[in-house]
C-alpha cells in the first residue's frame, strides 16, 4: 500500500462546504484512501441528522438506485439510522466528489455513489496522530457520545475535520475497520496534541513522539519557492543531506530571526560561498535533521550545542547562492535516503497561514507518480490564485 500521503487534503469550497482527498482531476477512480477496500472499510453516519441521501448506480451521480440493485427512483439512504461502509472516493468527470459505499437494506447491503460531502468534511488539516488515552465518541456531529465509539490508546487518529467544538476523525476499531465518528475538541486536544508523520495506518501503531514543530520564521509567512528534487548530484551542497528532498524558501526581511522548530542538537554549521552560505543543521529526537541557510551571519549556536524549541539560532540574510533575502529550511534523515520528508504537508500545512507569490514554485523532476510532488501541486492550485497558470512542477 501506498503511504497516508494519498489522504491529502484538496480544499474546495462549495456552498461553504469543503471536501477532501487528493484525487486527479481526470482520474474518475484514484483511490482516496488506499487502505479501504470492500474488505478493510471505514464505517460513517452521513452528516445530516434528519432526512434521505439519494444513492447513485455510478461514480457520474445521475442514476438514481444502488450498483448492486439498480435503477431505483425510490432508492435512499435513512440519514438516522443507517451505517455506511466507506468503501473508496475520487472525483469524477464533472469534477464532483464521490464516495462509493454499502448501505442496509433489509438485511442485505446494497453498494451505491453518493456525494462525498454527504459523509465527510475537511478545514485544511489532515493531521495523524497517536492517542494517548481512551476517550469517547458519536456517530453524527452533534450527537451523545456512546460507549461503543471510542479511540482506545496508541490508535492512530486522523483529523478529517472541524466544525466548532465538533472534530471528524478517522480512526481503527475491531477487525482491521477504521470509522469515522466525531469526538469533541477539548477530547482530541487532550488526547491527540502529539502529531507524527504520515504514514500508512496501522490499527496496531503505538509509535509516539513529540515532535511537534514550530514555524521557523516569526516575522516571515510569505513562501517564495517550493522544491521537490531528485538530486542530480549537487551533494556538495550539503553532505549528509538526502538524494531526494523536499524543501522551501520563507522570503522576508534582512536581520528577521529564524528559531530552531523543536529541540535539539547542533550537528553541522558552515558557510558554502556557491551554496548554502551561512548554514546550521539541527539533529532533533525522532532522527530527523533541520537545516537552515543563506543566513546573514555564522549561526548564534555551536556544533555541539542543545537547544530548545523556537531558541533563536540566526537571522536571514541572502548569503551563498541567493538572489534575496530568506530562509532555506528543510527536513531530513540521512541515515534513512529512501524517507522523504515533505516539511509542509507532513508539519504545517492548515496549521500555518502563509502566503505564495512569484512563479517560482517549481522543481526539477516529473511529478507523474510522485505522490510527494503531487502534494505541492494540489495544494498550489487549489489555494494560491493563479499567475499564468504556473501552479504545477515541470512535467
Amino acid at each position: 500500500m501506498k503511504k497516508f500521503l494519498s489522504l491529502l487534503l484538496t480544499v474546495t469550497s462549495l456552498l461553504s462546504v469543503v471536501t477532501i482527498f487528493a484525487v486527479s482531476s481526470s482520474a474518475a477512480t484514484t483511490k482516496a484512501f488506499d487502505f479501504l477496500s470492500n474488505q478493510v472499510y471505514a464505517k460513517v453516519y452521513t452528516l445530516s441528522s434528519s432526512g434521505k441521501t439519494v444513492p447513485f448506480t455510478g461514480s457520474n451521480m445521475r442514476t438514481p438506485g444502488s450498483y448492486t440493485y439498480g435503477a431505483s427512483k425510490s432508492a435512499y439512504i435513512d440519514n438516522r439510522a443507517d451505517e455506511l461502509y466507506l468503501m473508496d472516493a475520487g472525483r469524477n468527470s464533472n469534477g464532483e466528489y464521490w464516495a462509493k459505499v454499502s448501505y442496509p437494506i433489509g438485511s442485505k447491503r446494497a453498494i451505491a455513489y453518493i456525494p462525498l460531502t454527504a459523509i465527510t468534511q475537511n478545514n485544511g488539516s489532515h493531521a495523524k496522530t497517536i492517542s494517548s488515552g481512551k476517550f469517547y465518541c458519536a456517530p453524527r456531529k452533534g450527537a451523545s457520545v456512546s460507549t461503543s465509539y471510542y479511540v482506545a490508546s496508541n490508535d492512530a487518529v486522523y483529523l478529517l475535520a472541524t466544525e466548532g467544538n465538533n472534530y471528524q476523525i478517522l480512526y481503527p476499531i475491531s477487525g482491521g475497520k477504521w470509522r469515522i465518528g466525531w469526538c469533541s475538541k477539548s477530547n482530541y486536544d487532550k488526547y491527540c496534541a502529539k502529531v507524527t508523520q504520515n504514514t500508512t495506518p496501522s490499527s496496531n501503531n503505538t509509535v509516539s513522539t513529540s515532535f511537534s514543530p514550530v514555524w521557523p520564521c516569526k516575522k516571515s509567512n510569505y513562501i517564495s519557492t517550493m522544491y521537490r528534487y531528485y538530486n542530480n548530484g549537487k551533494p556538495s551542497n550539503h553532505g549528509v543531506r538526502s538524494n531526494i528532498y523536499n524543501a522551501f524558501d520563507i522570503a522576508g526581511s534582512y536581520g528577521d530571526a529564524i528559531y530552531a522548530i523543536e529541540k535539539g542538537t547542533v550537528v553541522d554549521k558552515g558557510y558554502q560561498g556557491n551554496g548554502f552560505g551561512y548554514y546550521v543543521v539541527i539533529k532533533h529526537q525522532n532522527g530527523l535533521y533541520s537545516l537552515y541557510a543563506h543566513m546573514k551571519a555564522s549561526a548564534s549556536v555551536n556544533i555541539g550545542n542543545t537547544v530548545s524549541k523556537q531558541q533563536i539560532i540566526g537571522y536571514m540574510g541572502s548569503t551563498g547562492n541567493s538572489s534575496g533575502n530568506h530562509l532555506h529550511f528543510e527536513l531530513y534523515n540521512p541515515n534513512n535516503r529512501n524517507s522523504v520528508i515533505n516539511p509542509w504537508v507532513t508539519y504545517y500545512q492548515g496549521k500555518v497561514s502563509v502566503s505564495v507569490g512569484g512563479n517560482s514554485y517549481k522543481a526539477n523532476i516529473k511529478y507523474t507518480n510522485d505522490s510527494y510532488a503531487q502534494a505541492w501541486c494540489k495544494w498550489l492550485k487549489n489555494n494560491c490564485k493563479s499567475s499564468g497558470g504556473d501552479y504545477v512542477f515541470y512535467k
